[in-house]
């Protein structure tokens, strides 16, 4: 004779996520008078600004920035101490809105002036420009 099949009810588990915590657009302005340290401060509105990851914004590095046509291109992330693909191996395209490519290019230009003094430093070439009065004949490029 077969015994009948037994079964075992379980109750279901749900677990209740959280909202996760936001800035109200109210609240912004508060944050970023407070926020004045670099980088923290430009990748916070990059961030905010993009949609980008943080790992992602770590990753970003210039050659995935076209400043001209607008978009950061998110090839890696950078995410338990290690560099790899982005979240779910989706690479994309980030549009850049006008305020983000304006800050990213003042950033780059500070980035490559730093260069050229640290480069003068080592080298000990003076780097300022020439007086107005004097045309310079020869362009060097130290990169």
């Amino acid at each position: 004779m077969c015994e009948p099949a037994t079964f075992f009810l379980t109750k279901a588990i749900f677990v209740q996520r959280k909202e996760a915590a936001y800035f109200e657009n109210s609240e912004l302005p508060r944050l970023f008078a407070h926020l004045t340290i670099e980088p923290y401060r430009t990748l916070c509105l990059v961030a905010l600004k993009t949609g980008m990851r943080q790992g992602e914004l770590i990753a970003l590095r210039w050659s995935d920035v076209d400043l001209d046509d607008a978009v950061a291109r998110v090839r890696s992330s950078y995410t338990g101490g290690s560099l790899g693909t982005p979240k779910n191996r989706e690479r994309r395209d980030v549009d850049l809105i006008t305020d983000v490519v304006e800050l990213l290019a003042e950033v780059l230009a500070l980035s490559f002036h730093l260069l050229e003094d640290r480069r003068a430093a080592i080298s000990g070439i003076d780097l300022s420009p020439p007086p107005k009065s004097q045309s310079p004949g020869v362009c060097i490029c130290l990169m």
